[in-house]
């Protein structure tokens, strides 16, 4: 059964209106504040003139070892590459005697081990540094000025 061309031509046009009506709210959604506006260009400034400076600093300003606390950054990297060698050395010995890559004489495991150790103690190095170096010494007996 056919419907009339009065019901056909109701669908069309709402859908008609609804197109017509649907881009023009995104479009006004998208548009420009009005209130804000950019500032207008300055054609120069002027720098005030510098006065000219003494080359001169204080002590306090630089950065020398007068400034700078003590830390136990030497320690720190010294544990932190002697835990990480060892573990290198084991990794590299076990790895090793695991499917005989390096031969199965003591000097091979030997030379593994050293091997293992110094690239261990080289990664490990660096991280005890850095942790060693949060921890400020204390001053020593020498350092401290006698009480009043």
């Amino acid at each position: 059964m056919r419907l009339p061309a009065r019901f056909r031509v109701v669908p069309v046009a709402a859908l008609g209106i609804v197109a017509a009506l649907g881009p023009a709210r995104t479009a006004l959604a998208q548009r420009p504040e009005v209130a804000w506006r950019p500032a207008p260009y300055r054609a120069r400034l002027q720098a005030p003139p510098i006065a000219p400076t003494p080359l001169h600093f204080s002590a306090a300003s630089l950065a020398d070892s007068a400034v700078i606390p003590r830390t136990h950054w030497l320690e720190g990297g010294l544990i932190g590459g002697g835990v990480m060698g060892a573990l290198g050395a084991a990794f590299v010995i076990g790895m090793c005697s695991y499917d005989g890559p390096c031969g199965y004489s003591p000097p091979q495991y030997a030379l593994a081990g050293l091997g293992g150790f110094v690239f261990g103690g080289l990664i490990g190095f660096v991280p005890g540094a850095l942790i060693g170096g949060q921890f400020p010494k204390r001053p020593a007996a020498q350092d401290v000025p006698p009480p009043n």
